[in-house]
């Protein structure tokens, strides 16, 4: 996902010690600077859909994060909530983001802050809110709740598909996985699949080698919240830092050696 393909890349930036101003898909970003010093690196502005837009052939029956069986009947109104934003992003890059009904917190992308949002008190999910949109399937994971909401969502007979929230790269292609089959398009799954794989190899063969393996700390900075994390072990980040052969700072003594995640500030 374009997220992803961009943290890999300000990292590639970083291992090559190359200084400068790079996008996202920008052939030329190894050539940013010939010596060390800041990098930044922006994300493209919105996602890239795969094409053409798939037909959800449905009825699917999938088996949920939760280990429920949910069948679903129709993708014509899909809801994606999650607390960094990405179900929504897997959805519309498959090509189906003309379905999506409303949105979470996290959401921000331009083909999608337009829509309503069904969050409250940060990412807190509105059952209310979400039942005026009326969608015909909800996706989520279990960083976002409260279960209650779920709950309820699920006794109006919604079907309501859990997605796994492990936070790794080989996360990523199984989530894209799971999502298309619940939406009933596998192959434009697999197509996007293909296409993340492709962009994190690529973010990996750039990777300069170092003598001198770095240490790469992950801060999360929440604009004027006053909201400072530091990324530890299985917040995600960890696994863009080690992609590329660098490693992430050991917690301080007496600290939990987990660090809570970035996106749940």
């Amino acid at each position: 996902m374009r997220i992803v393909a961009a943290a890999l890349l300000s990292l590639v930036l970083l291992t090559g010690c190359a200084a400068g101003t790079a996008s996202f898909g920008d052939d030329s970003v190894t050539d940013a600077a010939a010596k060390c010093g800041p990098s930044t690196v922006r994300t493209a502005g919105d996602v890239d859909p795969v094409k053409p837009a798939p037909e959800p052939d449905l009825p699917a029956t999938v088996e949920s994060a939760d280990g429920r069986e949910v069948t679903v009947r129709s993708a014509d109104r899909v809801l994606a909530v999650n607390m960094y934003g990405s179900l929504a992003e897997i959805v519309f890059s498959l090509g189906l983001g003309d379905r999506v009904v409303g949105r979470d917190a996290s959401t921000t992308f331009p083909s999608a802050r337009d829509l309503p949002l069904v969050t409250n008190n940060g990412h807190d999910l509105s059952a209310e809110a979400i039942l005026r949109l009326n969608p015909t399937v909800v996706l989520a994971d279990a960083g976002i709740g409260p279960p209650e909401a779920l709950d309820q969502l699920r006794a109006s007979g919604i079907p309501v598909v859990m997605i796994g929230d492990e936070q790794t790269l080989p996360a990523i292609g199984e989530h894209v996985t799971a999502v298309a089959e619940a939406l009933g398009v596998p192959d434009a799954g697999k197509a996007l699949r293909t296409r993340i794989d492709r962009q994190v190899e690529a973010a990996r063969t750039d990777a300069t080698a170092s003598s001198r393996p770095l240490r790469v700390a992950f801060l999360y900075l929440r604009g004027t919240a006053g909201v400072y994390l530091i990324g530890g072990d299985g917040a995600g980040s960890d696994a863009l830092i080690e992609a590329v052969g660098a490693s992430t700072p050991g917690p301080p003594p007496g600290s939990r050696a987990s660090g809570p995640s970035p996106a749940r500030g």
